[in-house]
């Protein structure tokens, strides 16, 4: 399973900037969580140019497990609670993926050779 999630800010205007370094704060916590789970096979985060959109990235070993993990409880669970307010970003996405097949490494190890 794949899933891909944005979130985005309407401006890096100074008052924003503590909203946007609790975000990333939140990022980092949920992407260590991730990290200790063995149905988590790799995860990543990539920035866009202008420093208002984000992008993470992670692999999982099923669907359930990631279920499991994502909106069962936990770090990720509450700050998506609290993100309802819109107090965390301005604008968000997420998309999973079944993966059928695979080809090709990431950080130089394939998903079957197990965790990455």
């Amino acid at each position: 399973m794949a899933v891909m999630t944005s979130a985005g800010f309407e401006s890096r205007e100074d008052h924003q900037l503590p909203r946007i370094r609790r975000f990333l704060a939140g990022v980092v916590e949920v992407l260590d969580f991730y990290r200790s789970l063995e149905s988590n096979l790799h995860r990543a985060v990539f920035t866009g140019v202008d420093g208002l959109e984000g992008v993470t990235m992670s692999l999982w070993s099923d669907e359930k497990s990631m279920i499991h993990s994502v909106y069962g409880t936990g770090r990720h669970r509450e700050l998506m609670d609290q993100s309802r307010d819109g107090s965390l970003f301005d604008r968000s996405s997420f998309t999973r993926a079944l993966l059928l097949a695979e080809r090709g490494t990431w950080g130089g190890q394939t998903v079957a050779a197990g965790r990455l």
